[in-house]
């Protein structure tokens, strides 16, 4: 039996670069997220909403380790909020 659509599935697994992120953070501040840390570590939001690194990594096709890596570069920023 022979199929009429080929099989092509393909892993791609590429590590965000480091001059890429700042080009994630400003398309996700277009889109009206926000970044704070808390007592307890931190939290995107989104308008007045919370919103989770999972659906950041649905939202922006990124991995979870991508969004770790945002989070470590978003906490050498200077304009970021602390509450």
């Amino acid at each position: 039996m022979t199929d009429t659509f080929p099989r092509r599935r393909q892993l791609v697994n590429r590590q965000m670069r480091q001059e890429d992120l700042p080009k994630l953070w400003k398309a996700m501040q277009e889109e009206g997220c926000w970044f704070r840390h808390t007592r307890t570590g931190h939290e995107f939001m989104c308008g007045r909403y919370k919103i989770t690194a999972k659906s950041i990594c649905e939202a922006w096709t990124v991995s979870p380790s991508a969004v770790s890596r945002l989070v470590y570069w978003l906490s050498e920023q200077d304009e970021i909020l602390w509450e």
